[in-house]
């Protein structure tokens, strides 16, 4: 796991070796084990190095490498976990390797198979590869977004890189985007820029499961190469035999977890009292049980708060000790008392993007405390809730689906959980049900109140185009919203922050239901199999009640990694934010500041997450 940025230009002029020096270095937090630039005509390469596999001088990059008869340049961030099968399939074909990396791995299979090298990859990925001699750029990202790539076109120059703070370095000039400020605001806090744009004006970000060809000066193509709509929809017509199926489900997860422990450096699980990072854990005792060797675990404790679950967490990994007798070494932090100014400007300012809520703190502080505990690659749940129906939102969306197709019982059994869940009466449910169905309700009630109460100019507002992005991130048909969450909504969202979270602090974070064949198997789970009986993930717990503790398998209460009430912990937070709100030129072009209610804590959020975009601080 690294840090990547880079140019091509066919003006040379265009390339300021200084100022390109300066913005790697803004992400050295990525890999601080090592700076490198490599500069050839029409094109510079800079990496920030997070040794992981091969920690040896011969896995720094920009890697150099001749593989049939190319001459070929890489930067490289994340990892790809089946390196050592592709390496074996190469060694074959007569390639000799001068590392024991990954990278030159990726580097040969470009140079043998081309843009299809990335079907055999299982991993998480964004890296450019440098053609020297047809002077031509190659730039892939993986299949569902693990891994950010940002690029920013300017006339024939093209700037690419890992986060969005080194491309504003060298374009200074970029501006926020007025059209995103404005969905941020009205649009609820899943609001994720998309699969393309940026807070920013003309920064791009290439979607997962793209790729790029860029031919200096010429030509300049993005490409689809994988997708999870695609997948859902050659899915549908297979049938669902559960159990051939689970057999087949429980020996993919159990290699999905083992091949996202080849490292050179130590491991450790985010693990908490859920199925989610359980399950792993079940997974990982019988690796170790095999091969030897400790676990470390690490676990974000809120004493006195209902979401608190050390307690849990400590009975699975008791539950584990003797069920296998491995070494399981747990670590509990508790979330600070207190957090101060400086830490929280710290934290926005990093994310380069507004956050959705100070909610995410919370995986920032863990992965704070995991670095100084010395762990470099860290394993996480991220991604089964939204592949195999997790929330309980998601209830929601199935009523609405039950009642559409007149299936009237399975419609009273969702609305029943929808009612137990979250503690609201059974009438008030069936009429938020039926009013799903008219979403513009719900958007010009929030629009009205924005646009009445705080910006000065209604007419920048664009209402269509906000409504038409809100009815796009929240459809009515279960699997189009499916994909809304997997493509452009939570999961992007999840992602970014888990990114910027683990990075921070020089962490790999990787996620075994992510694994490309686990997403495949999910698209063959009907609803039915994940929301049934009072459950969501219904699946999963049948097939891990017998690996792991029961109450944790079909635990029904969902405290989630947030503990939703953080800004609890931020000291007379309201005057704090309301002084950066009023520093901010861009915000004063469009809000009426001195009308904005200190008692609406996620606008007083949001606006505050802008202005410290906005304003340099030392």
């Amino acid at each position: 796991m690294c840090g990547i940025l880079g140019i091509v230009s066919s003006k040379d002029e265009n390339i300021s070796e200084s100022v390109f020096r300066e913005s790697l270095s803004l992400m050295s937090h990525r890999g601080p084990d090592g700076m490198n630039i490599k500069k050839n005509v029409g094109c510079i390469l800079g990496h920030v190095r997070l040794s992981i596999i091969d920690l040896s001088d011969l896995g720094k990059q920009p890697m150099y490498c001749e593989f049939n008869n190319k001459k070929l340049m890489i930067v490289f961030n994340g990892e790809i976990y089946n390196y050592l099968e592709i390496r074996d399939s190469l060694l074959k074909e007569g390639f000799v390797f001068k590392t024991k990396t990954d990278t030159e791995v990726l580097v040969a299979a470009y140079s043998l198979w081309g843009e299809n090298c990335l079907d055999r990859l299982n991993g998480m990925f964004s890296f450019a590869i440098w053609d020297v001699n047809r002077r031509e750029l190659f730039a892939a990202r993986d299949r569902i977004g693990k891994k950010p790539f940002f690029y920013y076109k300017h006339g024939d120059t093209l700037v690419f890189s890992s986060e969005i703070k080194a491309i504003r370095n060298i374009f200074p000039q970029i501006q926020m985007d007025p059209e995103k400020f404005f969905q941020y605001l009205v649009l609820p806090n899943n609001y994720n820029s998309g699969p393309i744009e940026t807070f920013f004006k003309n920064i791009k970000q290439l979607p997962a499961g793209h790729f790029i060809k860029y031919k200096e000066g010429g030509d300049f193509l993005i490409k689809k190469w994988w997708s999870f709509s695609d997948l859902l929809k050659n899915s549908k017509n297979e049938q669902f035999l559960p159990g051939e199926f689970n057999s087949i489900f429980l020996d993919t997860f159990n290699d999905a977890v083992k091949i996202r422990t080849r490292s050179d450096v130590k491991i450790g699980l985010s693990l908490s009292g859920g199925i989610d990072s359980t399950s792993i854990l079940s997974a990982l005792s019988k690796i170790y049980d095999e091969k030897g060797g400790d676990i470390f675990t690490f676990s974000l404790c809120h004493p006195g708060s209902s979401t608190d679950e050390r307690g849990l967490v400590q009975d699975t990994v008791d539950y584990f000790k003797n069920k296998t007798g491995t070494k399981i070494i747990p670590s509990f932090f508790d979330f600070p008392k207190t957090i101060s100014e400086e830490d929280v400007i710290k934290f926005c300012k990093i994310h380069d993007e507004p956050v959705r809520s100070f909610d995410v703190y919370n995986q920032f502080f863990l992965n704070k405390k995991v670095h100084e505990s010395g762990i470099k690659v860290l394993l996480s749940g991220q991604g089964a809730d939204e592949f195999f129906w997790g929330y309980p939102r998601y209830y929601n969306v199935k009523a609405l689906d039950d009642l559409k197709r007149i299936k009237v019982i399975n419609f009273i059994k969702d609305v029943s959980y929808i009612s137990s869940f979250y503690n609201k009466k059974f009438h008030s449910v069936v009429l938020n049900t039926f009013s799903m169905m008219f979403p513009s309700l719900y958007f010009n009630k929030r629009l009205d109140y924005f646009s009445h109460n705080y910006f000065l100019n209604k007419d920048l507002l664009k209402p269509e185009l906000l409504f038409n992005r809100y009815n796009f991130l929240n459809p009515t048909d279960a699997n189009a919203f499916r994909v809304a969450e997997l493509d452009y909504s939570s999961l992007p969202s999840l992602l970014r922050d888990e990114d910027i979270n683990s990075m921070s602090f020089s962490v790999e974070t990787r996620a075994p239901y992510l694994d490309y064949r686990i997403m495949e198997l999910a698209t063959k789970i009907p609803i039915e199999e994940c929301l049934k009986n009072s459950q969501t993930k219904y699946f999963n717990r049948s097939i891990f009640s017998e690996l792991i503790p029961k109450n944790i398998a079909w635990r029904k209460t969902k405290s989630g990694f947030y503990e939703k009430r953080t800004m609890r912990y931020l000291n007379n937070f309201e005057m704090f934010a309301l002084k950066e709100i009023k520093k901010s030129d861009f915000i004063k072009n469009f809000i009426r500041i001195g009308d904005v209610d200190l008692n609406n804590s996620e606008l007083l959020w949001k606006l505050f997450n802008v202005a410290v975009l906005d304003i340099k601080h030392d």
